[in-house]
């Protein structure tokens, strides 16, 4: 049995890995099993920042919007759940939950944002999200907007992100299902989305995670780190076992890198 929390025989997150590991070997219990089991423990350290939306990948609506001329138009939302500004991002005032929109427009009732809208959680970049989870559940808010340090909106962040970081990815029916990382026509060869969470990458390829800095939570934010400056296509560098390659780029973010990976280097260090 483990013993309390102040003795020292109680084992650290990674012993409890290795022993997931070891019993998944064993085939006590099979792949997806051991994966919520690993989630669970990586569930505490995880932070808002983490898994958030980024302000610049945010999708809103003006306070001022007549919703009846918006749906006039043949538009629509792409989420479940949309944050409402006024003026700009900076002042995200709410959000929509749109299965009540489309109720109130089916059922003829009133289309104000004002009274649509519901209130939403702001919550530091640092806490941890079952610190957010926690914090949801008794204010019964499922959105929070992150704070960055100067108290600007930083990202999003909904009570489904949380959720998917325990139970793994889930997406509406109206989403498409983003894929992060796919694997190239030649052995060892990858390709990843600037936007994957760049300890699932370090994971995925074997890298140590603990020369992670806090500055960046994505592929995209570790390369224009690693290169101290904006990334452009077809620059390339390596890193540990890997060689990286910006395929696709915008002025300020990498959208994709190719990532050869090669198992047995060693000369080149994770600096």
């Amino acid at each position: 049995l483990l013993k309390k929390k102040d003795d020292t025989d109680v084992p650290s997150d990674d012993e409890l890995q290795a022993m997931i590991d070891t019993i998944e070997e064993e085939g006590i219990i099979d792949e997806d099993e051991s994966e919520l089991i690993s989630n669970s423990i990586e569930f505490k350290q995880t932070s808002a920042y983490e898994i958030m939306t980024p302000r610049v990948k945010i999708e809103a609506i003006p306070k001022e919007t007549n919703l009846r001329n918006f749906f006039a138009k043949g538009k629509s939302f792409s989420h479940s759940r949309i944050p409402v500004y006024e003026k700009d991002y900076d002042h995200i005032v709410g959000y929509l939950h749109i299965k009540t929109v489309y109720r109130a427009l089916l059922n003829g009732a009133s289309l104000s944002i004002d009274e649509l809208m519901l209130p939403l959680l702001a919550i530091p970049r640092t806490m941890e999200i079952s610190s957010v989870l926690a914090l949801m559940k008794r204010s019964h808010r499922h959105f929070a907007l992150v704070k960055d340090e100067f108290g600007g909106n930083e990202g999003i962040l909904t009570l489904e992100d949380i959720l998917e970081e325990l139970v793994g990815e889930m997406y509406d029916e109206s989403e498409e299902s983003v894929e992060f990382l796919r694997k190239g026509a030649k052995r060892n060869v990858y390709f990843v989305k600037g936007s994957m969470n760049i300890a699932d990458f370090f994971s995925f390829f074997h890298l140590d995670e603990e020369k992670l800095g806090e500055d960046y939570s994505t592929i995209s934010g570790w390369i224009n780190d690693r290169l101290g400056r904006f990334a452009k296509q077809g620059e390339e560098f390596s890193y540990g076992k890997i060689d990286v390659k910006v395929v696709e780029a915008t002025p300020y973010t990498v959208e994709e890198a190719k990532i050869t990976y090669h198992p047995r280097r060693t000369k080149i260090e994770e600096e």
